[in-house]
Formats: C-alpha cells, structure tokens, sequence
C-alpha cells in the first residue's frame, strides 16, 4: 500500500486507514503522538521508543511538514508571522498572535484567493491553489515549534476564504480538535467566511462544533458589491437568511460574530449602521469592528482616523449589540488582517 499522510486525519481516520497494514494500535498511537502531539518533521528519534516497529512506520506512513522560509516578529505586541514554503515552493503566511501566557494563530487555508475583496492584499495575487489538509495543520505545529507558545485558540481568518477550501478546512478543524493532537476547544476554533452561502448550510446542516464569523463589511448592497465581489452570487438576503439560520441552530445563549472592516468616508454613517439593523433583525450578534489596514492593492482605501472609529463605535449603540474593535496584531510589519500576500522582500 502507499504510505499514509498521517497529518490529514484525525487518530481514529488514521488507524482504519491502516488497519489491514498489520501495525498494531499502539504503534499507529505512538506514531500518531509523534507527528501531532510533538509536531515532529522527520521519524528521526522515535526508533529508541519504538526500535521493533519503526521500518513498519516509515513503510505505513507519510510524515509531510512545510519549511519556514523566513520570520517577523513585531516590536509592538510580540506577534509572530512566519513565511512557509509549500512543496511546489509557493509560498504562504500564518500569524501567531500572543495573550498572556497562550497564543491565537491565524492560519491560511489557500495561496492566494479567489473572492476580490477590495480590502484584502491576498485578493491582489488571486487563488493559485487550494491547501491540503495537512499543509494547513502543519502551520500550528510550526508555529509552536518557533514560538514554544501554547496555541489555545485557531481561527481561519489568514490568506484564502476557508468555504472555498470546504473539506479540507473542516479536516483540518477536526485534527486540530483532536485530543492527541493539538486538542483544542471546539469553541475556540473559528472558521471565518465571506459568505458562501451554500457552505454555510451545509455546515449546519452537518452540526459542525466550531464557530463561525461572517464578514459583512457593509450591509447596503451597492456598497458590499463595490468592496466585496461575492455580493453578486450571494446578495446580502441570502446572506441574512443563512445568518440567521446559523443563529437557531446555536440556541438561545450563543452570540454571532459580525466581521465590520472600518474604513474611513466609505461605511461608518448612520446609514451604515441602520443598514446593519435592518439586515440582521433579531439575530444575536457581536459587531466585530476591524479598522482597516492599508494594502498596497488599494491606495485609494483609507484606515479610520481615531476619531472616525470613535464615532462609528459610538453610532454602533443603538443596535442594542455587543461591539468590540478588533486589535490587528503585527500590523507594524504587515501583518495585520487584510495585509497577508506572502510577498517579502
């Protein structure tokens, strides 16, 4: 049989791929330990654990890792940013943003993207592939590897939109939930979407445990369809009714994430906001201001000034919603959210 890639399953996919190689349960644990739990490159070093059983290993299985092409680490807030090169030498970013003691890492789930969104510099290069699932579990274990930094918390908010990338994205979700692996809280893995609708319902449809944020940007249609492309297949109605959806099926004690990207004289008057009230009713949500991070691709976008954010904020009451205004860590050295093109120099 071909070897296995032990990095695109969870343990329990993993041990019936393999269940007629004759490598016992224990062998597949520890080998499955070895290349999650340590987030290990090579099968080096695991022959004094296992020295009768490691030739059946490198037989049954793949061990696939990405290699770091270079690093950046912001003097303001400590975020990481690591460049990985793919095997076909692409190239992509992945985030690692520190709190406290533990850590959030944003990871990409393409290189490049096909949504056009005006605010994004990952928009710029367009899709130039789908990443595989284990290309996007591997960026959590090179990140803990440069970082020693507990990750508690993943959200797919890097380059590419994740929905687009369906499967492999949930793959990687499952795997990172995964208790041998990196074992982290369903709660705190966050799958972000521009809205492709189809996926939204089919996530619900298969109750699928983590949560979503929806990148809104603007509830006014020509405005959306000006800054985000997708407005066109999927019109904001559309949109609202999958929101909405997604709502009931949290129950009555759960919030929705709505993903606002600020940006200055384009989306912040009263206009902006009664639009959200309109288009979102009842639905309990969260308005996740993002300000936004000037990119190369738009000169023409501005940042909000602190003033314009303060009173867009201040607008943003009399929807009687929680609002918080997202810090975008690493923004100093590109970083930040919008910023993602793997393109150093």
């Amino acid at each position: 049989m071909n070897p296995v890639d032990i990095k695109s399953g969870t343990f329990e996919q993993i041990r019936q791929a393999v269940a007629e190689s004759g490598l016992s349960d224990e062998a597949v644990r520890r080998a499955y330990l070895w290349a999650h739990a340590d987030g290990r490159t090579s099968w080096k070093g695991l022959e004094g654990k296992l020295p009768r059983r490691i030739d059946e290993i490198r037989r049954t299985f793949s061990l696939p890792s990405l290699s770091i092409a270079d690093e950046r680490v912001s003097g303001v807030d400590g975020t990481l940013n690591l460049l990985l090169r793919l095997p076909d030498q692409r190239t992509i970013e992945s985030v690692l943003i520190p709190h406290w003691g533990n850590a959030t890492l944003c990871v990409s789930s393409q290189a490049g993207c096909a949504m056009a969104c005006r605010f994004c510099e990952t928009a710029s290069i367009g899709l130039q592939r789908q990443l595989g699932t284990w290309e996007i579990v591997d960026q959590l274990y090179r990140a803990q590897e440069r970082s020693g930094r507990r990750i508690t918390d993943v959200v797919f908010m890097g380059m590419g939109e994740p929905f687009h990338n369906y499967e492999r994205v949930l793959a990687a979700a499952d795997i990172f939930h995964e208790r041998r692996a990196a074992g982290i809280s369903a709660r705190r893995i966050t799958i972000s979407t521009v809205g492709l609708v189809p996926q939204i319902h089919r996530f619900i449809d298969e109750r699928r445990p983590y949560r979503l944020a929806f990148s809104l940007t603007s509830a006014i249609p020509e405005k959306r369809r000006a800054l985000m492309p997708i407005t066109d297949r999927f019109p904001l109605a559309e949109l609202a009714d999958a929101i909405r959806r997604y709502a009931s099926s949290l129950g009555t004690r759960r919030w929705v994430t709505i993903q606002y990207v600020a940006i200055e004289n384009r989306n912040l008057d009263w206009e902006d906001v009664q639009a959200i009230g309109e288009l979102l009713g009842e639905v309990p949500y969260i308005v996740d201001v993002v300000p936004f991070n000037p990119i190369a691709a738009a000169p023409e976008l501005e940042p909000p000034t602190t003033e314009s954010l303060h009173a867009f904020t201040k607008k943003l009451r009399i929807l009687n919603r929680p609002i918080k205004v997202r810090h975008s860590g690493g923004k100093d050295m590109g970083s930040g959210c919008g910023q993602l093109a793997a393109r150093w120099g």
